[in-house]
């Protein structure tokens, strides 16, 4: 599973069938998402959507607990040199080309 780190702490991320219905929802065309993760508070919500599900799927795997994150958690960890990382949009876009 793909991870990303945030202020230090790796974090699971999966765009599952879960993932997909849910940014289908929120911008129609999920061919969409690239230009909506130029945005903060979209890149935050991205974010949270699919490191819950990784977590959720880890959780499933491994029996161990989920962490859920909010959009807010992620806006906390997220700094101005990860949103332009391209270490961060390599990792979502190979997330993105797991599912």
């Amino acid at each position: 599973m793909i991870t990303i780190t945030l202020r230090g702490k790796a974090y699971p991320i999966l765009f599952d069938l879960t993932a997909v219905e849910q940014i289908q929802k929120r911008y129609t065309n999920i061919a969409d998402v690239a230009e909506k993760l130029q945005h903060t508070a979209e890149m935050c919500w991205l974010l949270a959507l699919v490191i819950n599900e990784g977590q959720k799927l880890q959780a499933f795997e491994y029996g161990i607990p989920a962490h859920p994150i909010t959009s807010s958690d992620v806006a906390t960890l997220l700094t101005m040199r990860d949103m332009n990382s391209p270490q961060l949009i390599a990792a979502i876009t190979d997330a993105f080309n797991e599912c």
